[in-house]
């Protein structure tokens, strides 16, 4: 008896897995079962009902993002059972750090990208992608200068270039510039000169530098057996002297040997009489201060006065005016102001006012 066996074929072939990769960053995909090394390999076959796990490793300056396709999605690795044809995509993306910009100093200015992106100013943070090289350029105020950079390799006032490899912080130094106050003494006299805000005590310590735009006030203060004369240079006249730093500024403070002695001192209005003496006292007083301050002495009308002989005349108060003020002129001041600017021969009445001011001018000059 003879028999028929029919077999039935059953089919061994795979199905194909292929993977891409998408986004601007770059990456490899693996397999376990071995057979995708996407890199160089991206597509293989595995026998149907495989389970094969995906594994994504970005490269250095990218992101993996995730997964679509397959079923798979996040950033985990996606599993596939492979009863069928497949794709999956997988993404990277290139990586972006922070670059800050911080200012530090006194003065102000500005800081700006290029790339776009900084405007410090107002932004003065900005992502950009990995592997960019971005150029800070600082812009110093008006009144301000730019000292310099520092961080993110960068340092000296150029332009300052950082490439983004991870989050970077840079700062840069604006300051006020600073110009030297300077203080000289000249006179016959002595004294000290202090300065607020503090820096000046001289003293010793006659210079100083200030912050631009600082308000500087000078305080002048005569020692014994002298008195203040008066400022030059940056101020003038015998008050407070303020600066205002811009610029170097010098002043000088004069100090003069203290009063002379007068005879009848103070003179008293109404009741003391002006005398021969007084003028004559007045007389050796401004030619001395004229030959301090190199001014010829000079000559007089009735060049001797006798007392109970000579009569007293509104020339010989006329004349000490005169050389006084020539005396102030020359150092620059302001001339002193007087009592009857006007005299009049004849009809002018010497005054002990007359004398008094005169006696309070000579004293202040150095």
């Amino acid at each position: 008896m003879s028999r028929l066996v029919t077999g039935t074929g059953v089919s061994t072939g795979g199905t194909t897995l292929t993977v891409s990769k998408a986004g601007a960053g770059s990456g490899t995909v693996m397999s376990a079962p071995a057979g995708i090394s996407c890199g160089a390999t991206c597509s293989a076959s595995f026998t149907s009902g495989t389970s094969v796990t995906l594994t994504a490793a970005a490269a250095a300056g990218s992101t993996f993002t995730g997964w679509s396709g397959g079923g798979c999605t996040g950033t985990g690795s996606c599993t596939v059972t492979m009863n069928a044809a497949t794709s999956v995509t997988a993404t990277f993306m290139q990586s972006s750090f922070t670059l800050t910009v911080t200012k530090s100093g006194n003065g102000s200015g500005a800081v700006t990208s290029s790339p776009a992106g900084i405007s410090c100013g107002a932004t003065c943070s900005q992502a950009f992608t990995s592997g960019t090289v971005v150029t800070l350029t600082a812009a110093p105020s008006a009144g301000s200068t730019f000292t310099g950079w520092s961080g993110g390799g960068c340092t000296g006032t150029g332009t300052c270039t950082v490439a983004v490899n991870a989050a970077t912080s840079v700062t840069a130094t604006f300051i006020l510039p600073s110009f030297a106050l300077t203080v000289t003494k000249s006179g016959t006299g002595s004294g000290t000169v202090t300065s607020t805000p503090a820096g000046i005590s001289c003293g010793a310590t006659c210079s100083a530098s200030f912050t631009s735009g600082t308000a500087v006030s000078l305080t002048a203060a005569p020692a014994t057996g002298s008195t203040f004369a008066g400022w030059s240079g940056a101020c003038t006249g015998t008050g407070a002297c303020s600066v205002t730093m811009s610029a170097a500024r010098a002043v000088t403070a004069i100090f003069a040997t203290a009063s002379t002695s007068f005879t009848d001192n103070p003179l008293v209005a109404q009741t003391t009489v002006v005398k021969a003496i007084h003028i004559v006292e007045l007389r050796t007083a401004i030619n001395a201060a004229r030959t301090r301050n190199g001014l010829a002495a000079s000559t007089w009308t009735d060049p001797t006065l006798t007392a109970g002989s000579t009569t007293l005349k509104v020339v010989h108060i006329a004349e000490l005016r005169t050389a006084l003020n020539q005396i102030y002129t020359k150092l620059g001041r302001t001339q002193p102001t007087y009592t009857d600017s006007a005299l009049l021969a004849g009809q002018t009445v010497s005054k002990t006012a007359h004398v008094q001011e005169l006696r309070t001018a000579v004293n202040a000059l150095p």
